[in-house]
This record gives structure tokens, sequence and C-alpha cells, in this order.
């Protein structure tokens, strides 16, 4: 849980759902929030760059566990 004054950029979990299944969850902040939160264009261009390196390899592990859920769960015995 994030204290007073934190934010969250970006998030990934692996969890189940209130029926059971089994999910992911990424989320990320828009690039044009990042100008809102930070003033300094030196900060902004850091977390801009920051962003973009953690979204690249996010998002690959996001689509390949939610393929290989997906295939799991289409299965028939």
């Amino acid at each position: 849980m994030a204290n007073k004054g934190e934010g969250s950029l970006i998030g990934f979990r692996i969890f189940f759902d209130s029926t059971g299944n089994l999910m992911t969850e990424y989320s990320s902040v828009p690039e044009k929030e990042i100008r809102k939160v930070f003033k300094e264009p030196e900060e902004q261009k850091i977390v801009s760059k920051v962003l973009q390196e953690a979204r690249y390899h996010l998002e690959g592990i996001h689509e390949k566990i939610e393929k290989e859920l997906d295939a799991l769960n289409t299965r028939t015995f």
C-alpha cells in the first residue's frame, strides 16, 4: 500500500479474482500525466525513459502470460 505522497507509475500483478480465475493485470500512467506530476524537464525525461523501458519488458511478460492462461483455460479434457 502506498504511503501518502507516493503513487504508482507502473504496475504488474498476477492474482486470483473473486471467482478463482488466475489473472494478470498491467497498468501504467499515461505519458501526458508525467508532465503534470514532474515539473522539471530533466525529471520528466528520466521518468519517461524509465517507463518506456519498463513498458517494453512488462507488456511482453503480460502478453505471454495472458496467452498461456487463455490456452490453459480453453483446453478440453
